[in-house]
């Protein structure tokens, strides 16, 4: 009877975190790096695997990228804008945000709408701000994200991009940045996850190309991001897109 107890208790457990509803990765994805995304998502489609993609330099991409951003977008995965050009918000500090609008968000906004896309979450390029440019961006997105640094800090404590449930403090979103830069090892990734599972939790993440150069600190390493994706799946983690957060943004007045 003790054997039948413990086997029935293992077994609703791994029900209960399987049917878990608000346990969740959030990967996000910056820049241009079309390729990579489209390669680590093809290889996981078996488990439902969805992310967010923050383009930039959306005019220079070849009609192969284009294409494929198409497909990723077609299968459920979100498209946001990471600005025009890639330049940092703080150039625009002495001309002010209604430049930076007009120059790095409605151009990028219109050529992508112009093939389909509605972009309605933006990510800050090198997560740098200005005083006041969260207030302006979100009157035109549901969402900004930033970038969490995780330079010694642990990333299952990192409480800005580790929440609970699926809705993060504020429409002002933090992303842990996982590409070499920021020293964040496979361990540290699967302790984050079995902090989600176990306490409910969501997990936010930042990353922008995804190979095996061991030398490019902008890179995420594909093979072990692929492990640490599936170890997610069987825990029971969902994978969710930046427009699945349940935020409240009293600023938003609709994409452009």
């Amino acid at each position: 009877m003790l054997r039948f107890s413990l086997l029935l208790s293992l077994a609703l457990t791994a029900i209960s975190c399987a049917r878990n509803p608000e346990a969740a990765i959030f990967l996000t994805f910056d820049d241009t790096a079309v390729n990579d995304w489209f390669a680590l998502a093809d290889s996981l489609q078996d488990i439902d695997f969805k992310a967010t993609y923050y383009v930039t330099l959306y005019h220079e991409m070849d009609s192969e990228k284009k294409g494929k951003l198409k497909k990723l977008h077609e299968r459920g995965h979100e498209i946001g804008n990471h600005s025009y050009d890639h330049t940092v918000i703080t150039a625009y500090a002495q001309r002010g945000m209604d430049v930076y609008l007009k120059e790095q968000i409605f151009p990028l906004q219109q050529l992508l709408a112009a093939d389909g896309y509605e972009l309605k979450h933006f990510a800050y390029p090198y997560g740098k701000d200005l005083p006041g440019s969260d207030t302006v961006l979100l009157k035109h997105f549901k969402t900004v994200r930033k970038v969490a640094y995780t330079h010694n800090y642990p990333l299952d404590h990192h409480n800005v991009s580790l929440f609970l449930g699926n809705t993060p403090d504020s429409s002002v979103l933090w992303g842990a940045g996982i590409d070499k830069h920021y020293q964040i090892k496979e361990a540290d990734l699967i302790k984050a996850i079995d902090v989600c599972a176990k306490e409910e939790k969501s997990l936010l993440l930042l990353a922008h190309y995804v190979g095996n150069d061991s030398t490019d600190e902008w890179e995420t390493d594909l093979s072990m991001l692929i492990r640490v994706l599936r170890y997610a799946h069987k825990q029971g983690l969902k994978f969710k897109t930046v427009s699945e957060l349940d935020v409240q943004n009293p600023y938003y007045l609709g994409s452009q």
